[in-house]
């Protein structure tokens, strides 16, 4: 599953679906009205996808209702699709489809999700995708663990400062590029994994805290959050210190 939980109401599930595929490096607005020749409708998610060749745009419905989605919705989403050109159109719906509305969207460039099935589909782009966003993120780390220290005066305490502060921020830093060069791509078959916690002093630590040295993650979403917020953290600290 892309996402370890399940929304709890409508707003919740649009905005999780436009964070999927802003996090697969789409272009995603949520609530966007368009003109078509039949009026002004507005989708719940609007999809430009610059990754396709060509660029494809999505058309994408959320529906939190209480009952299974019927035909007659289907149908008229197949037309407002058509209207507007959209290359493929999206209906989520947490509690599924009537019976005949997988048959209306047959042979059409209409695809019907229920939730989990909206997570399994596009699970191997978004790993591929995050696995490179973190490595992306990390090799930013790449000139802060070897600066150019040369226009500090070390005749002044202010420079041992900033030299002390950054060996702790590299000691902590550095870990992480390696993981990520260690592991170019994460895979479901991964989880659960670990890795060293490179916040914790290890000649501080005894025998008997050994596990506690290690973070664990169980799914891809909560290694992915985790090396975001880290990684763009050490950024800050790094640039900080440096004024940069």
């Amino acid at each position: 599953m892309i996402f370890d939980s399940p929304p709890d109401n409508w707003k919740h599930l649009q905005k999780m679906v436009q964070q999927m595929f802003l996090e697969m490096n789409c272009h995603a607005e949520e609530g966007k009205r368009i003109d078509t020749v039949r009026g002004t409708f507005a989708t719940d998610v609007y999809i430009v996808d610059s990754c396709k060749a060509p660029e494809m745009i999505y058309m994408i419905e959320c529906k939190y209702w209480g009952t299974r989605v019927p035909m007659s919705v289907i149908r008229e989403f197949r037309t407002v699709v058509s209207d507007i050109g959209a290359h493929l159109g999206i209906i989520v719906s947490m509690e599924g489809f009537q019976e005949g509305a997988y048959r209306v969207a047959e042979n059409t460039n209409i695809k019907l999700f229920s939730w989990d099935d909206f997570n399994d589909y596009f699970l191997s782009r978004w790993l591929e995708c995050m696995g490179i966003n973190v490595e992306s993120l990390t090799r930013k780390l790449i000139p802060f663990l070897d600066p150019d220290f040369s226009n500090l005066d070390f005749q002044k305490s202010e420079s041992w400062d900033i030299l002390r502060k950054w060996k702790a921020l590299e000691l902590r830093s550095g870990g992480y590029l390696y993981f990520v060069n260690s592991h170019p791509k994460i895979g479901l078959e991964d989880f659960p994994l670990q890795f060293i916690d490179n916040e914790v002093d290890l000649d501080k630590i005894k025998p008997e805290d050994y596990p506690s040295i290690f973070i664990h993650f169980e799914t891809p979403r909560s290694y992915f959050n985790f090396m975001i917020e880290k990684v763009g953290s050490r950024l800050e600290d790094f640039k900080k210190l440096l004024g940069q």
